[in-house]
């Protein structure tokens, strides 16, 4: 037995002194593994965060394209109108041009011309308003599409 006592003795010995380049080893790997679970950690919750904006970055840029699309075609009808009035201001214009040019015309005819006149002039006075509201409504347009532009940058 008392060789049996030695060896156990040699083995508790030799277990102690390597104990400590075992444990080194062992806080080693054991940071080693804590470090690579806390970056698996953070990758798999920065894939989650990632995915979650992806979905509602792409649901926003499907509800923006659908509202410029709306703006677009009230914008088309704007123009259209502004087209229409000023054919309409040209047409009034040319009118109220060969009304001034006939120089020989009877006191009957005159005083109907003027009272047509006067009635082209108030005409052409309600275009030229309209013509600044739609420059003004254009101009209102613009600012605020740059103004979501500029939201949206954010």
């Amino acid at each position: 037995m008392s060789v049996k006592k030695k060896a156990i003795k040699k083995t508790k010995q030799s277990v102690k002194t390597a104990s400590p380049a075992v444990s080194i080893e062992h806080r080693e790997k054991a940071e080693r593994e804590k470090t690579v679970a806390m970056w698996a950690g953070v990758i798999f919750f920065m894939v989650i965060i990632f995915s979650f904006w992806t979905i509602s970055f792409k649901n926003s840029i499907r509800g923006a394209v659908k509202e410029e699309s709306s703006t677009g075609a009230e914008f088309d009808k704007v123009i259209t109108d502004f087209n229409g009035i000023l054919e309409k201001t040209k047409n009034n214009f040319t009118e109220l041009q060969e009304t001034m040019d006939s120089g020989s015309i009877a006191a009957k005819e005159s005083t109907a011309k003027d009272s047509e006149i006067q009635a082209l002039e108030s005409r052409l006075n309600e275009v030229e308003e309209k013509m600044k509201l739609e420059k003004f409504l254009d101009q209102l347009n613009d600012k605020l599409s740059g103004d979501k532009k500029i939201e949206e940058k954010r």
